[in-house]
């Protein structure tokens, strides 16, 4: 009474061409009670005892026929679907976010959550048809490392439990991420101490609180810092800002992410400048073997285990109801490569 008869449903094509088979069906071929069929594929051995027997036929007729689970209509039964969205900025591009995106998956899935992992692809609109597809899709919780702060965040997400990671622009939600103010101060030390004076900020996206830590270190340093002109402010136009901060009479550039400082080295590559004769270059993230290749540019490498581990330990007691309030801000240092 009351269960679902579309709790399991067959995979196999060639069985199931014509009917979908359900537990019913598995019940009347095996002639046994519904219930038992029931128990005995959901484990459910706490109050009821079955024959060895029974339970061995059951469970290879399960597998003869590719039986698996229907979440969905266990979902509406439950209403927990045991899903997680996590929406990031650039996946295809970005090494940080790739790796980001499966350490999260694999430490949630040991909690039982599944991950949806959804590019928002540098656009806005994107980030918000993510987010609300999220919501249609009956998620527990979202994890969001934000492109762009978009208007009236908390209508949109509402009660459901959310953490943002690597760009702090949401000050209602809980943050993962760098510790700013020692990276700002750390990549600048070591352009002072080389001497440069002028330094352009690569950047893409918004990331005030990060430019603000940079152009804060720079007055400490007596450092001019300059960032591009709004127009070129898009990854599209990153070669162009690189000539803009040339042009401008930069001596050094400082790349605000991993996709940001891959531009900027391939600028000096392809213009053959002398790095760091002519040029000092360092920036956040890190680029695949550039440490062998040019180990003169300063790679401050993002902990990203620990990022995950957070993420996941913040997320998982929030959605089990046992994270009380909202907004605290958990920062941590990189690694200097």
């Amino acid at each position: 009474m009351g269960y679902n008869t579309n709790t399991y449903v067959c995979i196999e094509r060639t069985a199931c061409m014509k009917k979908r088979m359900t537990i019913a069906d598995v019940a009347r071929d095996l002639e046994l009670d519904y219930s038992t069929v029931l128990r005995i594929l959901n484990k459910d051995f706490k109050q009821h005892k079955y024959n060895p027997e029974t339970v061995k036929k059951v469970v290879e007729y399960a597998e003869r026929h590719n039986l698996i689970k229907n979440h969905v209509a266990s979902a509406l039964k439950s209403g927990k679907t045991a899903l997680v969205g996590m929406c990031v900025p650039d996946l295809s591009s970005s090494p940080f976010f790739a790796e980001l995106a499966s350490l999260i998956s694999r430490k949630l899935l040991q909690h039982g959550y599944k991950v949806i992992i959804s590019d928002a692809m540098d656009d806005p609109e994107q980030e918000l048809k993510s987010l609300n597809d999220f919501i249609s899709y009956n998620v527990e919780g979202i994890i969001m490392s934000p492109y762009s702060r978009l208007k009236n965040l908390p209508d949109v997400i509402k009660d459901i439990p959310m953490i943002i990671v690597d760009n702090d622009l949401y000050d209602e939600y809980d943050f993962v991420g760098l510790d700013n103010v020692s990276t700002a101060k750390l990549l600048l030390e070591d352009m002072a101490t080389a001497g440069i004076k002028k330094i352009g900020l690569l950047i893409y996206y918004q990331t005030e609180k990060r430019v603000k830590s940079f152009f804060d270190a720079a007055r400490k340093f007596k450092i001019e810092m300059i960032l591009p002109p709004e127009g070129l402010r898009k990854r599209a136009f990153l070669e162009e800002q690189c000539s803009y901060f040339q042009k401008s009479g930069c001596d050094g550039i400082i790349g605000i992410n991993s996709n940001s400082l891959k531009a900027v080295v391939k600028h000096a590559v392809e213009k053959k400048i002398k790095v760091p004769e002519s040029l000092k270059i360092s920036g956040i993230g890190e680029i695949p073997l550039l440490e062998v290749l040019m180990p003169q540019v300063m790679m401050l490498q993002q902990p990203i285990e620990t990022y995950a581990s957070k993420v996941v330990e913040l997320l998982t007691a929030e959605m089990q109801g046992l994270q009380k309030e909202r907004g605290e801000k958990f920062l941590f240092t990189g690694k200097i490569i």
